[in-house]
């Protein structure tokens, strides 16, 4: 989820440059829609694949996940970390 939030970010710094064609601005509108399409598609299949594991929200054990489960849950409750000098900020999704 990380790296579909990656691709995204990356096809908004083109918008943003202001560089782009009609064309160009459709195509890249539509490739954000199908990387946030997958992404709702990846958060339902965690949602379902911890209900079968009885894994809730409240409290996920990280021991019982998969590095790629603990990845997914990751990119799931964080939207971004900012590291500024020594210090680290973590800002939540939730």
């Amino acid at each position: 989820m990380i790296k579909m939030e990656e691709q995204i970010a990356n096809l908004m710094k083109i918008i943003v440059s202001g560089k782009v064609s009609e064309y160009t601005l459709r195509y890249i509108d539509n490739e954000i829609r199908k990387i946030e399409s997958r992404r709702n598609e990846l958060a339902d299949h965690i949602k379902e694949q911890a209900s079968k594991r009885h894994i809730t929200y409240e409290r996920i054990d990280f021991r019982t996940l998969s590095f790629e489960e603990r990845k997914i849950v990751a990119a799931t409750y964080i939207k971004e970390i900012l590291i500024t000098g020594g210090d680290v900020e973590i800002v939540w999704s939730v």
